[in-house]
Parts: structure tokens; sequence; C-alpha cells
């Protein structure tokens, strides 16, 4: 049984409604308790807990630090292009925007790793566009293959792909993948994916079952915040969390909290995220899931990935670009502006000053028995 038949049977307005007669006694009983049922989760996202932030916040490092120790890798994202055939309204490389569209050669994807390198990274995520007939498998075994000369850990965020496409990646080197579902709402998602492969929702949802069913050893999962009201996308992610860590437990799970950044197109989200709700969502799942890894991307500035990196996070990218190439040479327009512009260098100070140890490479290629 997938998620797709899983998903029609939450009752959302339920969980709403029990939501909304959480009192603040309730989330005082549930942050005093050493043992944390799955249910609480709906309890600490609910507004009475709003109040509680300090008292979650504390919780939450202190289950981190157990887990985690005061570690947090650090990667960085390589788009290898921005031509895309989807027409999503909040993206910057929707086909209706004028830009330049680029797909990187070999050449210049050898260019960009050797500058990369240097910067000190061994994790390195592939980031493209959805047009599978120019960023095809065959392209990205190639690219794989080029990176894997340079990284230990090479992972991707790309269009959704088959079960026997994503094992050919896989065969080659690939060990993470992240795909966001954007929103769990499918009147919302129907809305804002006006045309293309992804409007396909059950193809994008299942995604990371095909690639769990692969051997990935990482999948990435998370919802664009902005789209729909972010407490019903929570009650499916959690839901999305349950599943996945049953049906993939050889996986390590991990979330990411994208909010809307401006881009090409002027998209302006119809329900926007404050940082206090992001942050209650990140502290809620690290209290109620607290081996899962939580990425905070440079979508987000510098003060609140400070901020919010002690608490809870286990990963984050430094120094990142948008547009295809961009760290020895930008060659096409950007899929987002990013917040958080400090070079690799400044933020792994930055991590050291606070106390923690910035980690370049999360795992070693003698641990990969299979490969």
């Amino acid at each position: 049984m997938s998620f797709w038949e899983i998903i029609d049977d939450i009752d959302i307005d339920r969980y709403l409604k029990t939501m909304e007669s959480v009192s603040e006694k309730d989330v005082e009983s549930v942050l005093s308790k050493d043992n944390i049922a799955f249910n609480d989760f709906f309890t600490l996202i609910s507004p009475s807990a709003k109040n509680y932030l300090e008292q979650m916040a504390q919780k939450a490092m202190r289950i981190t630090r157990s887990r985690f120790g005061n570690t947090i890798e650090m990667y960085v994202p390589l788009y290898v292009s921005n031509v895309c055939y989807n027409r999503c309204v909040y993206c910057g490389f929707n086909v209706d925007n004028k830009e330049t569209r680029y797909t990187l050669s070999y050449d210049e994807i050898e260019r960009e790793a050797s500058a990369i390198k240097k910067m000190g990274f061994d994790n390195i995520l592939i980031v493209s566009g959805d047009a599978p007939n120019i960023v095809s498998i065959e392209y990205l075994s190639q690219v794989v293959d080029i990176l894997k000369k340079y990284f230990d850990s090479v992972s991707i965020e790309i269009y959704p792909l088959s079960e026997e496409e994503y094992q050919t990646l896989f065969d080659h080197g690939v060990d993470g993948v992240a795909v966001y579902q954007e929103t769990y709402l499918k009147d919302v998602y129907d809305k804002v994916h006006l045309s293309g492969k992804k409007k396909d929702y059950r193809w994008r949802l299942e995604t990371p079952e095909r690639a769990g069913r692969a051997g990935y050893r990482e999948i990435g999962i998370g919802f664009l915040m902005g789209l729909a009201p972010w407490r019903k996308d929570a009650v499916y992610l959690f839901h999305h969390i349950n599943y996945l860590m049953k049906s993939y437990w050889q996986a390590k799970l991990s979330v990411s909290f994208p909010r809307i950044n401006p881009a090409l197109g002027g998209y302006r989200p119809e329900h926007p995220v404050e940082t206090w709700e992001m942050s209650q969502l990140m502290f809620a799942l690290r209290i109620v899931f607290p081996d899962i890894g939580i990425v905070l991307s440079t979508r987000e500035n510098a003060k609140i990935r400070d901020n919010l990196f002690p608490i809870c996070v286990t990963k984050m990218s430094a120094g990142s670009k948008t547009s295809p190439g961009g760290y020895e040479k930008s060659y096409g327009d950007e899929q987002f502006h990013i917040s958080d512009e400090r070079t690799p260098k400044e933020i792994e100070n930055v991590v050291k000053h606070k106390g923690f140890d910035p980690v370049w490479k999360n795992w070693d290629k003698v641990l990969d028995e299979k490969k």
C-alpha cells in the first residue's frame, strides 16, 4: 500500500478541530513528558503552543544534541540546468518566464566541481529543472561520474524518476534524493501547477517510495511553505514521515522547510509563513521524531539560520547559487533569490564560534559496501 492510498483517509478537519481545542495546560503537559507520543505532534503545532516556543526550543535542542552531538553537516547545491517544461506559478524556472535557459556541459560541470571542492565541500546536491529530454538519465549518469571524482556524497533534487531510473543513478553513485510535494492539498496543488509532468500529483507523491525501493540511503521531503495554510500541510507531512519511516526504515529521512522566496514571475504566497510558525513546526518535528534530519537552506537569512541551527538543524547549505553553475561561472538565470549570501568560510566560522563542528563529509566510501 502506497501513501497515495492512505492520504485520502486523513480527516484533516478532525485534526484542525483537535488543534483548536488544545489548551495551554495540554501543551505544558506534553512538554513535561519524557516519553512523547506521536499524536503529541498536533498539540505542539496547535495555536496554543505559540506561547511555548522557548520551552519547545529548549526541549528540541536537548534532543538534537543527544542524538546528533554538536555536528552540522554542510552541503552545497549545483544547478546543472534551468530548462523546465512545467508551469508552476511560484517558480523562477516556470516555462512561461522569459529567462536565459542553460544546461551545463560536461566540461563546465568539471570546472564547477573543481571550484566547489576548493571551498571544502564533500557533499553536493545536483539540482535541475524538469526537462527529461535535455537533462536525461544518460546526461545525469555522466554528471554523477564526474562529480564522484570530487565528492564522496552526491544527492539529487531533480524531477521525479521511475524506480528503474533511480536505480541507474544509484548504481552510478547517487546516495540521496530530495523531493518536495510543494503542497499536500490536492486542490491547491492543482491550482499552482498549471501544466507539465509536475501536474501529476500522484506521480510526485509516490516519488520517495520509488527512491526507497531503489535503495537510496537518504530521502528528503517537505512542503513549500506559503502555498497553503501551514498547519494543514503539516498534518499530511506528519503522516508522510510516519509512513516512510515504517516502510523504508533503512533510509535516513530528512525534512526541509523551504519558504517561498522572490523569483522571476513575481509570485506572492497566499499564505505567507512567519518565522515563528516555521520554528514551531521545526521544533515540534524534532520533539516527536528525534532521529530525522532537519535541513535549513540559504533561502533563510543569516540571522534566522544562526538562531535556528543550534536548536534542531542537522544539515545546512552554504554559499549556494541557484542558477546553472554559479561557482566558477554563472550561466543562466536563478530559480529564486537566496537570503544568506555569506561564503562557506564565513558560515563555517559562525558554526565553530557557537561551539559546533561543521562536517563537510557525511559518510565514507568504505561504508558503502553495495557500491
